[in-house]
């Protein structure tokens, strides 16, 4: 299940990022790069990571997101 997800979102990231030549891999989560992770935890967490890349956010940016979007009076919703 995970791997069919993950599969269809490596493949939205590469083509929004241009990430063609090298696989999107743990080394891109800095979480992962120097533990030893267990496959279940580092999936779950990695599909959260490429929702991100998707989105172009992460949690600190999003917050703020909201709030500019509440005084611009709404805008785009991904």
């Amino acid at each position: 299940k995970y791997q069919e997800q993950s599969a269809a979102l490596v493949a939205e990231v590469r083509l929004k990022h241009g990430i063609l030549n090298h696989s999107i891999d743990c080394q891109h989560i800095p979480k992962f790069r120097r533990k030893r992770v267990s496959n279940f935890i580092a999936s779950t967490y990695y599909i959260g990571v490429l929702k991100e890349l998707i989105l172009g956010t992460n949690k600190k940016q999003r917050r703020t997101n909201k709030r500019a979007e509440e005084e611009s009076g709404g805008g785009e919703r991904v």
